[in-house]
């Protein structure tokens, strides 16, 4: 039993915790890339967004943070 749920009787949801610092790539919408462009952009994880329901992501090419929702994670690479 974890204190979390011996203190309120809940479960600590920790499916979207992921691991800081890890290669993430952020999905590119249709509307912002060409044909034959990337789907995917390779940035590094920041955390979990205040805002709303997403991740925080550091693209180093651009050196913008973005946020995004569609994210696939390579937590092996750092």
């Amino acid at each position: 039993m974890t204190p979390e749920k011996s203190w309120n009787g809940k479960q600590l949801v920790v499916h979207h915790f992921r691991i800081f610092g890890c290669i993430a790539y952020a999905h590119i919408p249709d509307q912002k890339r060409k044909k034959l462009d990337d789907k995917r952009e390779k940035s590094i994880f920041l955390g979990v967004s205040y805002q709303s329901k997403a991740y925080k992501l550091f693209n180093p090419n651009t050196k913008k943070i973005l946020i995004s929702r569609d994210v696939i994670f390579d937590e092996k690479q750092f």
